[in-house]
């Protein structure tokens, strides 16, 4: 019996669908529980208790990796504190599964948890546990909780879903100089669990090798317009973020 000429193409094509499908699921339900805003000014409350550790308090590495870190519940950042965390901008919500976390900044990369490309980020601690806002690559180390949550302080902000094949960056990706396979409109921009995104998209190693998810989050506030997006892979890895 022979195969089809156009079967495997036309597989590609299901399968891609499937993974979108799948993906887009996880964009909708994955939301989890958003933190509390008791008024109406759109804008997360901030927890002053100190959830950033920049290397300087007692513990730290100081700059010099986390060898002095012994809390299980930190979360390592191979970056340097420079701002805090921007309302109208898309943030990465990070936690590991010993409960309260802290973040701390200037860990060694071999050991971080995310990774800063460019080295300066803003940080913070919301609600829901200690942010970032910074690109780089998120590593999804065993019972890290991570959520991709839109900004905040928006007139208008929607997501999409885009699937592609590896190769271009995410910068290139998001500056339209490549050709996604296929772009699903998600509408209103929600919160989403990235560990669950991740899950879905390594379903299909077998069927999409060499294939990403990237959901991206556009926003427009006070006339300026603000991108974010997280990239994860069929075969697995660091999930590529953007937030700028």
């Amino acid at each position: 019996m022979t195969t089809p000429r156009h079967s495997r193409p036309f597989g590609l094509l299901t399968a891609a669908l499937r993974l979108g499908a799948g993906a887009a699921l996880v964009c909708v339900l994955s939301q989890g529980v958003a933190a509390q805003d008791n008024d109406d000014d759109g804008v997360l409350p901030v927890n002053g208790s100190g959830s950033v550790n920049d290397g300087s308090k007692p513990g730290s590495s100081g700059g010099s990796g986390n060898e002095a870190v012994t809390t299980q519940s930190d979360v390592l950042v191979a970056g340097e504190l420079q701002d805090e965390l921007d309302p109208a901008r898309a943030t990465l919500q990070i936690q590991s599964g010993q409960g309260d976390s802290e973040l701390v900044t200037d860990a060694a990369a071999e050991d971080a948890t995310f990774v800063a490309d460019p080295p300066q980020i803003a940080a913070g601690d919301v609600g829901a546990g200690p942010a970032l806002q910074a690109s780089g690559q998120l590593h999804l180390h065993e019972g890290l909780q991570a959520r991709f949550v839109p900004a905040q302080l928006a007139s208008k902000s929607v997501a999409l879903l885009v699937l592609g094949k590896d190769g271009p960056t995410l910068q290139a990706e998001l500056s339209g100089a490549t050709q996604p396979e296929l772009v699903i409109p998600l509408g209103q921009a929600e919160a989403i669990d990235l560990v669950k995104l991740a899950a879905t998209a390594a379903k299909y190693a077998d069927v999409l090798p060499g294939y990403h998810a990237t959901v991206v989050f556009v926003s427009v506030q006070a006339g300026e317009f603000h991108v974010a997006a997280v990239r994860a892979r069929t075969e697995g890895g660091p999930l590529d973020v953007i937030v700028r």
